[in-house]
């Protein structure tokens, strides 16, 4: 959660990750301090539309090794 609540301030890793969400980290960043868990919901939901290859990675771009 702390991720992307803070999203605009986060490594290259984690814009790579949403680049390949096609999220953009700015928009993330306020819709969770208006809706988080809506935003949480949708962020897994464009993480679980990716190939099954690359779902894990993209958390780990994310969320980091502790997920």
């Amino acid at each position: 959660v702390r991720e992307l609540s803070i999203a605009t301030m986060q490594s290259k890793s984690f814009f790579e990750g949403m680049n390949l969400l096609k999220l953009n980290p700015e928009v993330i960043e306020k819709q969770m301090t208006k809706d988080a868990m809506g935003t949480i919901q949708r962020v897994l939901e464009k993480v679980n539309a990716l190939p099954q290859d690359k779902r894990l990675s993209a958390m780990t771009m994310l969320f980091g090794k502790e997920f």
